[in-house]
């Protein structure tokens, strides 16, 4: 409520908690002395850290507290880092999408088909239960699979019938390119 740290050494004897109910309460689970940090990052508060009860069945001090909000302060760093990564990456897979699709509005033969090589690469990955950093770089690649094709002349890609030896080899070169 305040974004301080909470220390309480005794939940038992502080005003601002109680157990409620004797009937509803869990006698094989009692708090005597918790910590409550929340993360922040800058003035937002972007989640919490609470422990409850040491091993030891001491209260909680001073020290702990100090420990818990240091670490606190590395977990919402660590956790505002990896939203920002994500976004990044999002962007990143948004505006090749559009690359991709501003190649295949040029072809209506190949409309949707990276959309479509991505979602069954993606499918199949996640059948395969692989891991969610797999995932990720399976959707890049299907998204990009065809990017090279922007350094092919529309003589070639739009070419109706049968190609050349020469522009077969041609369009043989677009990984290359998109690399």
């Amino acid at each position: 409520h305040t974004g301080e740290p909470l220390l309480i050494k005794d939940l038992e004897r502080d005003k601002r908690f109680s157990r409620g109910s004797e009937e509803k309460y869990d006698t094989k689970y009692e708090t005597q002395s918790l910590i409550s940090c929340p993360l922040k990052v800058k003035d937002d508060i972007i989640g919490v850290i609470n422990i409850n009860n040491k091993l030891t069945g001491e209260s909680f001090d001073k020290y702990d507290l100090e420990l818990l909000t240091i670490l606190a302060n590395y977990a919402a760093v660590a956790i505002e880092t990896a939203q920002l990564h994500e976004n990044i990456n999002n962007h990143y897979v948004n505006i090749i999408g559009l690359a991709t699709r501003a190649l295949e509005a040029k072809d209506p033969y190949t409309l949707g088909h990276s959309e479509r090589v991505t979602q069954y690469g993606v499918d199949i990955a996640e059948r395969m239960q692989l891991p969610r950093d797999d995932i990720r770089i399976i959707r890049q690649a299907g998204i990009l699979h065809d990017i090279g094709k922007i350094g092919i002349s529309e003589s070639i890609l739009l070419k109706k019938g049968r190609l050349t030896d020469d522009e077969f080899e041609k369009i043989k070169r677009h990984p290359i390119i998109g690399s």
